[in-house]
């Protein structure tokens, strides 16, 4: 046990561990598993047998280990890095084509997520994961922030608007409008 201290012990050990960062899962699989695998059974024999020399092939071997498994980690946040992109850029695709097509009364979420090649499941998931929203919370709140733009900067009337963002109800564009902005259309006109 006082072998293992004096290995915990040595700069380069402390140099991987921060106290403070949370406890991290490692699987590995394939060659990374053969090589971890290897050396702890390298490590175990020595410790086992304590022949000459074995600490400083426990603590070489230590080294070995904790910098292997770091390299894992890097691989493995980097390749998570590269899909987290991805999906970024998927739903960022999916929000653009809202934005240019909100007006239509007939957008929906099957028609985006076919365009992202997503199935409509998975497509919902990820977009509220990156947006925050979901799908028809994200597209009302877009058309109505339209209709409030349009209520400030024109002299449309509330149902050419309403028809301008993609409404077609006057009944549902009055609800949805007060229950977002918290007052009604011709209200917010005013001011």
């Amino acid at each position: 046990a006082n072998d293992f201290r004096e290995i915990y012990t040595s700069l380069l050990f402390n140099t991987f561990f921060l106290e403070d960062e949370p406890a991290i899962r490692l699987r590995l699989t394939g060659s990374n598993q053969a090589e971890i695998e290897q050396l702890y059974k390298k490590m175990h024999l020595e410790y086992f047998n304590m022949p000459k020399g074995y600490i400083n092939i426990l603590r070489s071997c230590l080294i070995e280990l904790l910098t292997k498994i770091f390299r894992f980690f890097e691989e493995k946040n980097s390749s998570s890095n590269d899909m987290n992109t991805h999906k970024l850029e998927i739903i960022n695709k999916a929000v653009e084509f809202l934005k240019e097509n909100y007006a239509s009364s007939t957008i929906n979420m099957d028609e985006v997520s076919v365009r992202t090649f997503l199935s409509r499941s998975y497509f919902s998931k990820l977009f509220k994961e990156v947006t925050g929203q979901n799908f028809t919370d994200y597209l009302q709140n877009l058309r109505i922030s339209e209709a409030c733009n349009l209520l400030r900067t024109t002299e449309k009337k509330v149902t050419e608007i309403l028809s301008d963002v993609g409404f077609k109800d006057i009944k549902h564009f009055n609800q949805l409008f007060k229950k977002i902005t918290g007052k009604t259309p011709s209200e917010y006109r005013k001011g």
